[in-house]
């Protein structure tokens, strides 16, 4: 069976305070915990913000508790994480930044320098994905070999313009990193199974034109199944359809209360796993939160039609692609949800057995 199991982090904001070591701790416990439902992880996928305020010397520190996490999901492989930078992954203090004198007045410019070059605004964050094989400056593609399954991960840096302009709606995404990523897609022909793509911001913090141009990248030239992103410390699962296609949006990340945000739960964070079957072209999600003794508990609180656990499953794609997806009448029932192949194969043979009766009855009556 191709299966790709993926747990999603995202704005975990270490700050390296007592509260935090808590909810990592807590995290750990719980990615050990969820072994029992998913039996095996194959990728972890942080979507930016890993450390709190800029305050890139605490990379390293993070880096230890994150070989924790990694070692939990037995993901100790240089190949097995998906990282993109987040708007506080990269220090306001740096000299560079500075220099380039940033005001309301000069924001084109500044942006326009930034562009040409993000080396020397990601260096602390480059030196920190580089153990991981994650692409220099949160932006490139690479491929995951997952149980025989071939996974391609677009990365995108949604964070580079928020140094200079952090506003809702003001985003820029550039023409460059566009240009860049098309010309690794196309320099590159293997194939794959899965297109997942990660980043930081969701899509309507972007400028008009510049969400538009991403979107087309995205939909049209990189024709992904997933976008995995947070920020906003909230979940949500989305759908992105027309009559062609349909692709999900996945948000995950935490969720306190001193944010202001009106989230599910409000005292500390979230996290989601994605069990992914390319066989029955389903996805098992399993939505994780604290509670107020900062435990993980499944989060049942952001939708109507997820059972008690914080479970539920989707397609890959349209509806119409996955193999028979019956609704039952008992939303307990985790496993049960979506068919398994044997039980398809039985329906089928059934549906083939009435189809040849009827077929009978039609000539008798001739």
């Amino acid at each position: 069976m191709k299966k790709i199991v993926i747990i999603h982090l995202s704005d975990i904001h270490f700050n390296d305070s007592d509260e935090n070591d808590t909810l990592l701790n807590n995290l750990i416990s719980d990615i050990e915990l969820m072994k029992k439902d998913v039996k095996k992880y194959d990728l972890l996928a942080i979507s930016g913000d890993c450390i709190d305020r800029g305050q890139v010397d605490l990379f390293d520190s993070f880096n230890k508790k994150l070989s924790i996490i990694l070692k939990t999901a037995e993901l100790t492989t240089k190949n097995r994480m998906i990282v993109v930078p987040g708007n506080h992954d990269v220090s306001r203090e740096n000299i560079w930044l500075k220099s380039l004198n940033v005001k309301e007045d000069n924001i084109i410019n500044v942006n326009q320098q930034i562009e040409k070059d993000m080396s020397p605004l990601f260096k602390e964050y480059n030196d920190f994905v580089k153990k991981y094989g994650a692409p220099n400056n949160g932006i490139g593609v690479k491929y995951f070999n997952c149980n025989g399954a071939i996974l391609r991960v677009i990365h995108i840096n949604s964070a580079w313009s928020t140094l200079s302009y952090n506003k809702y709606g003001e985003l820029i995404i550039g023409e460059r990193q566009i240009s860049e990523l098309k010309k690794k897609l196309e320099g590159r022909k293997q194939k794959y199974d899965l297109t997942i793509a990660c980043m930081h911001h969701p899509l309507d913090w972007f400028k008009y034109e510049e969400r538009i141009k991403l979107q087309e990248f995205l939909y049209n030239t990189a024709q992904i199944d997933f976008l995995l992103h947070g920020h906003i410390h909230e979940a949500s699962y989305d759908v992105v359809m027309n009559m062609d296609s349909a692709r999900s949006i996945f948000c995950t990340g935490i969720s306190y209360h001193k944010t202001g945000e009106n989230c599910s739960r409000k005292d500390g964070m979230r996290y989601s796993i994605y069990e992914i079957d390319l066989d029955t072209r389903t996805v098992n999600v399993y939505l994780r939160s604290t509670n107020r003794n900062s435990e993980f508990v499944g989060d049942n609180r952001l939708y109507s039609n997820v059972n008690k656990d914080g479970f539920f499953t989707i397609p890959i794609g349209s509806i119409t692609d996955c193999l028979l997806p019956i609704k039952i009448a008992d939303p307990n029932n985790k496993n049960s949800i979506f068919t398994n192949r044997e039980f398809v194969e039985l329906l089928l043979h059934k549906e083939d057995l009435l189809y040849r009766f009827y077929c009978g009855m039609d000539a008798t009556l001739d």
